[in-house]
């Protein structure tokens, strides 16, 4: 299994995105956190299994909720570049170059 790194702007995207669905109907944010941990043990356990475009930079979808995972892989690890709304205009965060600040699992 691998280290799961989020950078920053990820981990603000995932507050984001957990107040919105709080705001909209309390526990509901509660249900996308459930969604994202699900995701993220699965690229944990099998990160290459994951859709690759040509930059390297890998996909995961969450069920239920419209957000994509961005990741790239690196020596043991998947670093989480962003959790982005599937309706956002598409890749507008790749240039992305932050640290990551915290690690999951």
């Amino acid at each position: 299994m691998i280290t799961i790194e989020v950078r920053p702007e990820a981990e603000a995207e995932i507050r984001e995105a957990f107040a919105w669905y709080e705001e909209k109907r309390r526990g509901l944010g509660h249900q996308f956190l459930v969604s994202l941990a699900s995701v993220l043990d699965r690229v944990r356990r099998h990160a290459r299994s994951f859709p690759v475009d040509d930059s390297g930079i890998h996909k995961a979808v969450l069920r239920r909720f419209p957000y994509m995972i961005y990741f790239e892989l690196e020596e043991g690890r998947a670093s989480i570049l962003a959790v982005y709304h599937g309706h956002r205009r598409p890749r507008t965060w790749t240039n992305r170059v932050s640290e990551p600040e915290f690690a999951y699992g």
